[in-house]
């Protein structure tokens, strides 16, 4: 009997965590990869590449690289062989996944649906635009 141990560890890849504010930066880390294998790391949003690093893992089988949080939505984050690459379809070895909420929509009301980042700003006790909110349904009576 062979032990479990004899198989390669699978790659392994995560953030720090599920949600980030716009402008943050991201820490995207590899485990469990080829020693001094190389790779390629891309973050997609809305099934568009945004951003593709490649990465070497050190004696460990370890990497990190870091994504600068510019746009809010959901991220999917995929990691490639280089090997795999050269094809122009290749099958990731590991996925993960991550979201950016951003303090924009309270300076950018509308951006969203309505009445949603001004709720979000009152709770937060921020708004840009007072007239909204304090024009509600206390004010001045004539």
């Amino acid at each position: 009997n062979l032990p479990v141990m004899a198989e390669a560890q699978k790659p392994c890849i995560a953030t720090e965590r599920a949600v980030y504010q716009l402008g943050e930066t991201v820490a995207i880390r590899g485990t469990g990869c080829l020693e001094a294998g190389s790779y390629l790391v891309k973050v997609i949003r809305d099934k568009e590449t945004v951003e593709s690093e490649s990465v070497r893992a050190d004696a460990g089988g370890r990497f990190t690289c870091f994504f600068q949080a510019g746009e809010v939505g959901d991220y999917e984050v995929v990691l490639l062989e280089t090997s795999s690459t050269q094809g122009k379809k290749s099958t990731p070895i590991a996925r993960t996944s991550f979201s950016v909420s951003g303090s924009d929509e309270e300076k950018s009301p509308g951006k969203g649906a309505e009445g949603e980042s001004d709720e979000k700003a009152v709770e937060d006790g921020m708004t840009d635009s007072p007239s909204e909110v304090a024009s509600g349904e206390e004010g001045p009576s004539a």
